[in-house]
């Protein structure tokens, strides 16, 4: 009787046991599915008028031009195609500097999406004294593949991608972006023209705000990530090999950070390295009225009125080195 008891007590425990291996294995394979869903297919769900979307899936553009919310806050699109009388498409994520800009590249160049394009790219030294990190998980969620391992890798070679940050990468970043995709990337492709918000009018700096202003290298000196110089390098390298039509491009910044000799000095080492290997470098503060609080909506970006006249300034740039070429 002992044994028929402690038999039916086994048997029961590894019912148990199964029972809840069976729900583990369902959770973890649910999991699985939903990492691997998001990893491999998320790019799918992207927007068409901005990020990655728009020129991963769209058609072909004439120009286009990559870099931080720099990019997104500097410039008029329309102004832009009307006097080039081509298409321009943008590609801007907060906080991307040249370590992040180096493997999207290389996903655009082995695509062909740079293809007979020419090539604006910022060159912000704000962006370029800070080390390697992904401010802005959209270009996660906007990435093929290929790009998010790229991007997994040179975090983890960085020290920036502790357990917490590779689980919300993975599995709970912009879930609510791409379940909701088919009703929200409609809004988005109408408020965005290629890139770009087109609805946002930015008024300028109130004079006190202005006056409060602070270069955020201030006595620092030279103090430009390594990792970002060394993807520069790489990023000309590329640029070269593939006979990439390209201008360098850094949009102007309040007197108060253009004046700091720290930051001229951060921003005078690029401009060296990129003039160097003989690709243009439009500087946006040469004669550009960066005292004037009215052309400021921030420390860091340019007002409606800001970006018309620097809009204007970088066309006449480009349209007068390309009729010297053709002298």
């Amino acid at each position: 009787m002992t044994h028929k008891k402690i038999s039916r007590k086994s048997r029961r425990r590894i019912r148990m046991t199964l029972y809840f291996a069976s729900i583990l294995l369902l959770i973890i394979a649910v999991c699985a599915g939903i990492v691997g869903m998001r990893f491999y297919f998320s790019h799918l769900t992207a927007p068409k008028q901005t990020g990655l979307g728009g020129v991963l899936s769209g058609p072909k553009n004439d120009y286009i031009m990559i870099g931080s919310s720099h990019t997104a806050l500097s410039y008029i699109l329309p102004d832009m195609e009307k006097a080039f009388k081509a298409k321009v498409y943008a590609i801007s994520y907060n906080g991307l500097n040249f370590s992040l800009m180096l493997p999207i590249l290389e996903i655009l160049v082995k695509k062909g999406v740079l293809d007979n394009t020419n090539l604006i790219v910022e060159c912000y030294t704000g962006t370029a004294v800070v080390p390697p990190n992904l401010q802005d998980v959209r270009l996660f969620y906007h990435a093929p593949p290929e790009l998010k391992k790229d991007i997994i890798k040179l975090l983890e070679d960085n020290g920036q991608l502790s357990n917490k940050n590779l689980f919300y990468l993975l599995f709970s970043s912009s879930n609510d972006d791409i379940i909701t995709s088919p009703i929200t990337n409609r809004i988005i492709d109408r408020i965005f023209y290629h890139g770009i918000q087109t609805s946002i009018k930015s008024p300028g700096m109130s004079e006190a705000s202005f006056a409060k202003v602070v270069s955020p290298v201030k006595g620092k000196g030279l103090c430009l990530a390594p990792q970002n110089i060394e993807a520069l390098h790489k990023i000309i390298k590329l640029l070269q090999d593939h006979k990439i039509n390209t201008v360098f491009v850094e949009s102007p910044m309040p007197a108060a950070i253009e004046s700091d000799p720290s930051y001229t000095e951060n921003k005078q080492a690029l401009r060296k390295i990129i003039t160097k290997s003989g690709f243009p470098y439009i500087d946006g503060a040469l004669k550009f009225k960066n005292d004037d609080h009215n052309l400021f909506m921030d420390a860091g970006h340019l007002s409606s009125a800001g970006r018309k006249l620097f809009t204007a300034k970088v066309i006449s740039a480009i349209q007068s080195r390309k009729n010297s070429s053709h002298k």
